[in-house]
């Protein structure tokens, strides 16, 4: 009997009847559920809940990802500037302007006719004759904290020395290549 009910719609049509007052308690909690299973499944639930830096399983900040190198400020900070931290607005700009002026005058410098080397993206003075340069984009601008290096621990901007430990291990493996 329920399947025939069920069959010619009768109990969907009862289900959802306005009115009587039973459609409504029915109604409610259904709707609710469904909202919820929505907000679940498209996940506004977990992210209200996750707060702060994702984390690796031993408690370190997630870092991994893809590396995006396209500035011009440098890994290490230059001999020239060991004492200082950040740049001025100034210097930025400065430094920013001369990478796009130097990018332009490899991009619409006349080609040269060299003889064949062992090396394509070298001249035979030994300068670099940036041959594939218009494949790389190393940007144009610096980091937007000024910064004199990508490196900001140790204070110094190099990247430390080995330790002896270290030296010991890179030793090891120069005698095995």
């Amino acid at each position: 009997d329920c399947t025939r009910r069920l069959a010619s719609g009768e109990l969907v049509s009862r289900f959802f009847q306005w009115g009587d007052g039973m459609s409504d308690r029915y109604l409610a909690p259904v709707g609710a559920v469904a909202v919820l299973v929505a907000l679940v499944s498209f996940g506004v639930a977990p992210t209200a809940v996750q707060t702060g830096v994702p984390r690796t399983a031993w408690g370190q900040p997630e870092i991994e990802g893809i590396w995006d190198f396209r500035t011009i400020t440098p890994l290490e900070r230059p001999e020239e500037l060991a004492e200082q931290e950040f740049l001025s607005e100034e210097e930025v700009a400065s430094f920013e302007q001369g990478v796009v002026e130097q990018n332009l005058r490899l991009l619409n410098r006349s080609a040269e006719r060299i003889t064949v080397t062992d090396q394509v993206d070298r001249r035979e003075d030994g300068t670099p004759g940036f041959y594939n340069n218009f494949w790389l984009d190393l940007g144009t601008r610096a980091v937007g904290t000024r910064r004199t290096s990508l490196i900001v621990d140790p204070p110094t901007g190099q990247i430390p020395g080995l330790t002896p430990n270290g030296q010991q291990r890179a030793e090891v493996r120069r005698t095995y290549q």
